[in-house]
């Protein structure tokens, strides 16, 4: 595999796993907030696979991700789902703030979310569309609505 191929698809995953909404909140919700003592459909598989990753922002998303194989039925589908929710956003991201990519963020190390931190940094100078397109702060999921 080539080089720019590797950072490509690096990149193309960190934005994934940055994009998608936080999934410990959505297997673990407060105490509160379960329904009869449970928690999401990847509770038990984030007890089981990634506990170690449990309070390290991001960690989880990243841990279900590398452990896609060994999750249940219902969790693969929710992580399959939110990934590729993710991949859409950052297509619509991309296409949406070239302009601004360029001007604001021509050096930025793809890959960890660098693109999202960029824009982010750069958010009262940039241009509606691109505004628009960026997803809510500290969540993924779709861009809002225009």
């Amino acid at each position: 595999m080539n080089v720019d191929r590797l950072r490509w698809t690096i990149s193309l995953v960190a934005l994934v796993v940055l994009a998608l909404p936080s999934l410990a909140e959505a297997q673990s919700p407060p105490p509160g907030k379960r329904k009869g003592g449970g928690g999401g459909v990847c509770h038990a598989d984030v007890v089981r696979l990634c506990a170690s990753s449990m309070g390290q922002p991001g960690a989880v998303r990243g841990c279900l991700q590398e452990h896609l194989s060994e999750l249940s039925e219902a969790c693969r589908q929710q992580v399959e789902a939110r990934g590729a929710q993710a991949k859409g956003v950052g297509a619509q991201v991309r296409q949406s703030c070239a302009d601004e990519l360029g001007r604001f963020c021509p050096n930025v190390t793809k890959g960890s979310g660098g693109m999202m931190r960029c824009l982010r940094q750069h958010e009262a100078e940039l241009g509606e569309a691109c505004r628009t397109a960026l997803p809510p702060r500290g969540r993924g999921g779709a861009p809002p609505a225009p």
